[in-house]
């Protein structure tokens, strides 16, 4: 039968819808009962429910595609199997799984940019700080513990609702946003002082490790609160906590992901560290460290250590004289 073909996807899916619904009834998982599709109700008010949620509604969403997808192939296939053989040609459900596939694309798409806000405020906070005249260091900085905080209200439900291959798929999506973003914010500052250097790395320090094991974050401890670090007993510390804590197993990040995460915190921590050293040993650190480094990069660096335009080019121009004349 149909339902035994569908499997336990199906029953799955709708247990999901009326999770979606909270009330047992009404609306459905797109509109939260009443809206204008999964976009509409991503942006629903606050009443409680799990359609309120818009990273729980994008999931809902993503989970009920994939199934319909599923079963309109399969559906497709029965009913080719009880027509008569001159109708099988007849039988396409390629647009319809297409159509489904376009959801469970913009569903990721919606989770991925709903994260991206959640974690914007951190960003600017970043950027609102006077790196150039940083006169002490922290553990770690206010906008850390902010990103520590958005990502362990939003991951864990994706991680509870989303199947293993697509949230690895989201993982993958949120470090390749957020990373290259930390990483320009550093590298557009106007100046970074050498105290704010070892700041930095020291929240790259706190950072590095989250994202490598971002799978696995643990929530808030009372997600219930809705307030920010510092607000109460839900201010988290910058040590995620792995999925044995939640009573199961931890997911272990494929070796691609953690490849890329450590080659863009390796990047952030070796323009930092460029930054940091004395200006007379710059041009020789820097074609150690950044055995590919343009021009221009170097340029970036003299900037961020606020060298005058004129230090910056003569700096720039040793470098070139040293790259023609090549290794010793």
């Amino acid at each position: 039968s149909l339902g035994a073909a569908a499997g336990k996807k199906g029953k799955r899916a709708q247990q999901q819808q009326q999770q979606a619904r909270g009330d047992g009834g009404g609306g459905d998982i797109f509109g939260g009962g009443g809206g204008d599709g999964m976009m509409a109700a991503s942006d629903g008010a606050p009443g409680g429910s799990a359609s309120s949620d818009p990273v729980a509604v994008a999931c809902y969403a993503l989970n009920t595609a994939e199934y319909c997808a599923e079963t309109a192939e399969q559906l497709g296939e029965i009913v080719k199997g009880k027509i008569d053989a001159a109708y099988v040609d007849q039988v396409d459900t390629e647009k319809e799984v297409e159509a489904f596939q376009e959801v469970v694309a913009a569903a990721i798409k919606r989770i991925v940019s709903t994260i991206d806000a959640a974690l914007e405020p951190a960003l600017k906070k970043m950027t609102s700080t006077n790196w150039g005249a940083l006169d002490a260091v922290d553990d770690e900085s206010p906008y850390v513990r902010d990103i520590i905080f958005a990502l362990r209200d939003k991951i864990p439900a994706a991680r509870g609702l989303l199947s293993p291959s697509y949230f690895r798929n989201l993982c993958d999506k949120i470090a390749a946003s957020f990373l290259p973003k930390f990483y320009n914010h550093i590298v557009n500052a106007k100046r970074v002082n050498e105290m704010a250097t070892h700041q930095l790395l020291l929240d790259l320090q706190s950072l590095k490790p989250l994202f490598l094991d971002l799978p696995n974050v643990k929530p808030n401890a009372d997600n219930a609160t809705g307030g920010p670090p510092g607000s109460g007993d839900d201010t988290p510390d910058s040590t995620p906590t792995s999925g044995a804590d939640r009573n199961d197993p931890p997911i272990k990040p494929p070796a691609t992901y953690i490849k890329f995460v450590t080659r863009h915190a390796t990047k952030i921590e070796m323009v930092l560290k460029l930054v940091a050293t004395p200006t007379d040993m710059l041009v020789e650190r820097f074609k150690i460290m950044w055995p590919d480094g343009t021009r221009q990069d170097l340029l970036a660096v003299c900037a961020l250590k606020g060298l005058r335009k004129q230090d910056q080019l003569a700096l720039a121009d040793t470098f070139a004289g040293a790259q023609q004349a090549g290794p010793p």
